[in-house]
């Protein structure tokens, strides 16, 4: 498998379709969806098909009967009829004067473990650096106290209450700098130069046009049809991936230059909206290795017992010298669609279900440590959409949503070949993702987030 790695540019104003709250009221979403790229780039190959075997159509086995199919030249049937063959995940947005200074090349969604203070939210880092570089000013004027992650404090003194009996303190989430309350801090974040990395938050550029539905019979304004559009502002830049067998990876591109030339995203095309174009050259990305999740693996406990010798002082005698086991987390990157044994929608992930997936995954012949869940940070959120195949709305599923957290520990520390066979099975789920759903960039994971290690504000 590849991961191609793709810009995009709005060469007009678009419009995302999202969830319609209000009648009148036509949202947007602030990034692409997988499955709204996945749907431009069918509607491309689409236009190839002989007159009559389109989807959609009264005609049995379009595919197969195709003269395309038989001579084995349908990229359609190749890249879309097989669920799960390409991913293709959201694209977040990014700024442009970023790109040459990222660390990482795709925009990072945060856990919901990031915290900012609630009076002075925001990253202190990435604002001194647009006053500082850019010479610019965020919105806010004053300079933010900054963005910390809690996961680490909170998981020790839970796991020091759970073995050692209730520690003489209550927890309270608050600002370093002003001692005022700490809130979750949602969103999307860009990591500059080298470490320690200077974290910036992209932000999308709306607006609303209102609009007017026309009478057929008087050529003018129809009563009661005002209806306002949520757009994108053209410009807008976009990042994300696509995960492709190698054998396709030249249909992909060849479909990613023909959406830019002739198709378009989103909604309301016959009004001049949706047309995107390719912000530079569509770059091959490898996937990380299991020796860079082993070194996330390691820096994450070795901040974890750091934590864990200082807060020990407050717990009773029988409190243990180090953690109990080796440490790690699964940080969703999208929404996940996570189903239990009997198929229904869940929030959750039990540990005996991620042993048995990462059994599956590993390549080494060596067991695999008994896992079990140690904290959990979950949003519910639903999934749905329209399927234009079907002209029909899909099932509204339930689902955890993007920057949701599950903690595991081993029950025992993994050392050695131990530690390396785990890391080498964490590394192919991070490659092939949670739950269902994939081919629309649902399930995407990684594993521990480098934000957790920022338990001070940056």
């Amino acid at each position: 498998m590849i991961r191609l790695l793709i810009r995009l540019r709005a060469a007009s104003d678009l419009h995302l379709g999202a969830k319609k709250p209000y009648g009148q009221f036509l949202e947007t979403e602030t990034y692409i969806v997988g499955r709204t790229l996945r749907g431009a780039l069918a509607a491309v190959f689409l236009a190839d098909c002989p007159p009559g075997q389109r989807p959609g159509k009264v005609v049995p086995n379009f595919c197969r009967d195709c003269p395309l199919a038989v001579n084995n030249t349908c990229r359609f049937d190749d890249l879309f009829t097989e669920d799960g063959t390409v991913r293709f995940e959201h694209c977040y947005p990014e700024y442009q004067e970023h790109q040459a200074v990222k660390s990482l090349p795709e925009t990072q969604v945060l856990p919901l473990t990031a915290h900012s203070c609630k009076v002075e939210p925001g990253f202190y880092s990435g604002h001194d650096y647009a006053v500082e570089r850019l010479g610019t000013r965020l919105p806010s004027q004053t300079r933010p106290h900054g963005v910390f992650d809690v996961l680490i404090p909170h998981l020790v003194y839970h796991e020091l209450d759970r073995l050692a009996g209730p520690l003489p303190l209550v927890w309270a989430d608050r600002c370093p700098e002003c001692l005022n309350e700490a809130d979750p801090f949602p969103g999307l974040c860009e990591t500059l130069g080298e470490p320690p990395w200077i974290y910036y938050q992209p932000r999308v550029h709306s607006r609303r046009s209102s609009k007017t539905a026309i009478s057929r019979a008087r050529q003018a304004a129809q009563v009661g049809q005002l209806f306002s559009v949520e757009l994108v502002d053209e410009g807008q830049q976009f990042v994300g991936s696509v995960l492709v067998p190698d054998e396709l990876e030249e249909a992909v591109r060849e479909g990613l230059v023909r959406l830019a030339q002739q198709g378009g995203l989103g909604g309301r095309a016959a009004r001049g909206l949706g047309r995107v174009e390719l912000a530079g050259p569509v770059k091959t990305l490898g996937e990380e290795s299991a020796a860079d999740v082993q070194a996330r693996l390691e820096r994450f406990n070795a901040l974890l017992a750091e934590h864990w010798r200082q807060w020990r002082t407050l717990a009773s005698a029988d409190a243990p010298a180090e953690p109990p086991g080796t440490y790690f987390t699964l940080d969703l990157q999208s929404e996940a669609l996570l189903p239990d044994g009997w198929g229904r929608p869940t929030l959750g992930l039990e540990a005996e279900e991620l042993t048995q997936l990462l059994r599956t995954l590993s390549k080494s012949s060596g067991s695999l440590p008994v896992l079990e869940v140690a904290g959990r940070y979950v949003a519910p959120v639903r999934v749905g959409g329209w399927s234009v195949a079907w002209r029909l709305p899909r099932e509204v599923k339930l689902a955890a949503a993007a920057g949701s957290v599950f903690v595991f520990r081993s029950g025992v520390p993994c050392e050695g070949e131990a530690l390396v066979r785990l890391a080498r099975a964490l590394a192919g789920l991070q490659a092939r993702g949670l739950g269902s759903g994939g081919q629309w960039g649902l399930g995407r994971v990684r594993v521990c987030h480098p934000f957790h290690l920022e338990v001070t504000p940056v």
